[in-house]
């Protein structure tokens, strides 16, 4: 029983040394940064983005009769080779504009990689997508 003790005790402290990162963003594998020199941006700047959301965000239908609106925010992942992945949402209004948030971000045809070290790196990011309740 000692033993057994021992070994789980061991095991729960050596555990703790694992090299995840769980304090912000659920995990970051050792070839995803959280610090570069220029961040993950959408392609043509922020107000490409902008104008992206304005012609291309739609409403669901079940969230306009319930009335939600508000922010939804996800994580998710730039690569180094221009793609994007690994989706993660951390503040959600409902499962219908969590899949429009996700739809959105993933469907933007151009997200520029951080750089670090001179190098494209893959890119952990966030984003926060309003959702205003309009009723019409």
């Amino acid at each position: 029983m000692k033993y057994l003790i021992f070994t789980i005790y061991l095991l729960d402290y050596l555990t703790g040394f694992s090299q995840k990162d769980t304090t912000l963003y659920g995990f970051i594998d050792s070839a995803t940064y959280k610090e570069v020199e220029l961040p993950a941006l959408p392609g043509g700047g922020e107000e490409t983005w902008k104008r992206f959301l304005q012609k291309n965000l739609h409403y669901p239908s079940s969230a306009k009769k319930q009335h939600i609106e508000g922010k939804v925010v996800l994580y998710f992942t730039v690569y180094a080779d221009w793609t994007t992945g690994d989706y993660k949402i951390v503040n959600s209004l409902s499962a219908d504009l969590d899949n429009e948030a996700i739809r959105l971000a993933s469907t933007f045809p151009l997200w520029v990689p951080a750089v670090k070290d001179g190098q494209h790196v893959n890119f952990r990011r966030s984003l926060e997508i309003e959702f205003p309740f309009r009723n019409k």
